[in-house]
């Protein structure tokens, strides 16, 4: 039976989508602390993250920079202790 381009038509409903990509997660706890954060003010995540080593700082960073830009309209000023402990707060302009 040869295949014509009427049987390739189907209801949007009949669409099947394979997942791509990871799914966002969003840590509710940082979320709530960085909103909390004013100017003039830090946020200590040590309780969040605890002690960051080096080869994971870039994917900490780049999550609590997604999490900032949920609830804050500045840049965020990302700084981690000689210990590894991440502190974030409004980038001055």
């Amino acid at each position: 039976m040869a295949t014509t381009s009427e049987d390739r038509i189907i209801p949007v409903g009949n669409i099947q989508k394979a997942p791509r990509g990871r799914k966002a997660q969003v840590n509710s706890d940082l979320l709530g602390l960085l909103k909390k954060v004013k100017p003039g003010y830090a946020a200590d995540l040590r309780d969040i993250f605890g002690k960051v080593e080096k080869d994971e700082r870039s994917k900490v960073s780049q999550s609590v920079r997604a999490h900032w830009k949920m609830c804050q309209t500045s840049k965020p000023s990302l700084n981690y202790s000689p210990e590894g402990y991440l502190q974030v707060s409004h980038a001055k302009a």
